[in-house]
């Protein structure tokens, strides 16, 4: 995977640390995250930069060191074992998320509290380099106890969609694991395969049974692209097209 310094990120920083002291600078970083987000402007310029730039800046810590943390492990073991490596995999696509939606909320910002992370206004920096595939795409070939998980999982007594607070266009995530339905916004991959880790439902062991830790290290990847996606569709130019 590059690193992420190809960013550019030395002059993303003088850029975003300028903004705050010129008015002119700060209003058209404000209109760019408009024309992205499709939403108007209802904060001053000024507040909008200050927020840009923590968010930006917190955003690239957490990616800078997810993507470049080679071979990650998680563990107490010596030597580590393949579980420490599968758990390092895990964790290592949260904190490129966790990175990913900082920024994301910062362009999203709009001076009140945001519910959740509304990732479908960023809409236009996906497309199909930003899609994962199921680990499973033919439902005749998902694990008997992935299959047995997932729809025990929906049941009233255990269900794991509540538990993973799926929202409106996410409901479909269980389906879709299982390989029956392959239409699903890339967003809500992205999210609720961070909180099938992060909300404890995914251990490393289930992880590497399931054949999971392949879409975990590939959505590293892709928050990678993102993330570049959204600095240059705020920073360098209203036009989200082509900056990949």
């Amino acid at each position: 995977m590059s690193p992420i310094q190809e960013l550019g990120w030395s002059q993303v920083v003088e850029a975003l640390k300028s903004a705050p002291e010129d008015a002119e600078m700060a209003h058209r970083y404000a209109e760019r995250c408009c024309v992205l987000t499709g939403k108007p402007l209802q904060v001053d310029p000024i507040a909008k930069a200050r927020v840009l730039w923590l968010g930006m800046s917190r955003g690239h810590a957490l990616l800078k060191q997810a993507v470049e943390w080679d071979q990650p492990r998680i563990g107490s073991r010596l030597p580590p074992n393949e579980l420490d490596g599968v758990r390092g995999s895990l964790w290592c696509f949260v904190m490129a998320f966790s990175g990913w939606e900082r920024a994301g909320r910062a362009a999203l910002w709009d001076g009140t509290q945001q519910k959740g992370f509304q990732q479908r206004f960023l809409a236009a920096l996906f497309d199909d380099a930003t899609a994962l595939t199921p680990p499973w795409s033919n439902p005749h070939q998902v694990p008997a106890s992935l299959k047995q998980w997932l729809t025990s999982s929906q049941d009233e007594s255990n269900p794991l969609p509540d538990f993973l607070a799926l929202s409106v266009g996410q409901v479909d995530f269980v389906p879709w694991m299982l390989g029956e339905q392959h239409q699903l916004h890339p967003w809500a991959v992205l999210s609720c395969l961070r909180n099938l880790v992060a909300q404890g439902a995914l251990s490393p062991t289930k992880a590497q049974q399931w054949g999971m830790v392949p879409i975990y290290e590939d959505g590293v990847a892709v928050l990678h692209i993102l993330f570049r996606r959204l600095l240059a569709a705020c920073l360098v130019s209203g036009e989200v097209s082509g900056c990949g």
